[in-house]
């Protein structure tokens, strides 16, 4: 009898190991507050489709400069702020993570006034209108580029961004230090290079 149940405890053994091993490499069964990043464009069929990641800037890369307007139309360009450490998030209102980091970004903004610090937004939402409306809601104060989804948002193409937010802080030199940092790791990151950037200063 004994041995009779040793192929089935085997059986059943296998199986339990195969449906932890799905949930371990498969996420689908989280919620949207669980997962750490929300996909490209997700809930967004009309432009939901993959994206090149081998051109993606890492950490140590010079930033590629991002040329474009605002959400009032105004030109903005990332290389007009070279000499100031920046932080640059892809963001959108239709993802819950980047509205999620709104209120602390409002608070760094407010701490770091006067200091070489710039916060850039680039904004992926379905329409200006969209974005205007949210950012005027919340009374974001820093600006933000807008990444026409119609136009197949050619600055998260150029960066081969895949999933949001997406968190790159560039240093005084444009270079990228440190990606993907939210909370208190973003504002430890910027902290850092301004203290660089000052003991350089006084070198």
């Amino acid at each position: 009898m004994q041995k009779a149940l040793v192929p089935l405890v085997a059986v059943i053994a296998l199986g339990f190991m195969g449906f932890v091993g799905y949930l371990f490499l498969n996420d689908s069964g989280k919620t949207k507050e669980q997962r750490p990043f929300a996909p490209l464009n997700a809930g967004n069929p009309a432009t939901e489709r993959g994206r090149p990641v081998s051109n993606t800037p890492g950490v140590g890369q010079q930033a590629p400069d991002i040329v474009g307007v605002d959400l009032d139309g105004k030109p903005l360009k990332l290389s007009d702020y070279r000499g100031k450490v920046v932080v640059v998030d892809f963001w959108g209102y239709w993802c819950p993570h980047c509205v999620a980091m709104i209120p602390h970004e409002k608070t760094m903004v407010k701490k770091l006034e006067g200091k070489p610090f710039a916060l850039l937004g680039v904004n992926n939402d379905r329409s200006l209108a969209e974005a205007q409306e949210g950012v005027k809601r919340d009374k974001i104060t820093w600006p933000s580029f807008f990444d026409d989804q119609a136009k197949g948002t050619p600055i998260c193409s150029a960066w081969g961004i895949q999933s949001f937010p997406a968190i790159f802080v560039i240093d005084h030199k444009g270079v990228i230090r440190y990606t993907n940092v939210r909370g208190a790791a973003m504002e430890a990151a910027v902290e850092t290079l301004l203290k660089e950037m000052e003991k350089g200063v006084q070198q």
